[in-house]
């Protein structure tokens, strides 16, 4: 009975590690299914910071050549 018991206990324990392990792949499972929405947002973004980057140099272009003038 006594053996029993901790055959028992220790399939319990091994129940609650495979549940852990489960969550933690049920989370990376998500994190990885919300990737290309993060990579599509962070492209945009730079993107956005290259037009800004290449107007800012436009305009340091145009005030130059206003003074070289």
């Amino acid at each position: 009975m006594v053996a029993l018991r901790a055959r028992v206990q220790d399939a319990e324990v091994r129940l609650e590690k495979l549940q852990e392990v489960r969550q933690h792949l049920d989370r990376l499972r998500d994190r990885v299914w919300a990737l290309p929405e993060r990579v599509g947002d962070d492209v945009d973004r730079f993107r956005h910071r290259c037009s800004q980057g290449e107007e800012n140099d436009e305009l340091v272009h145009q005030c130059l050549e206003r003074h070289l003038d």
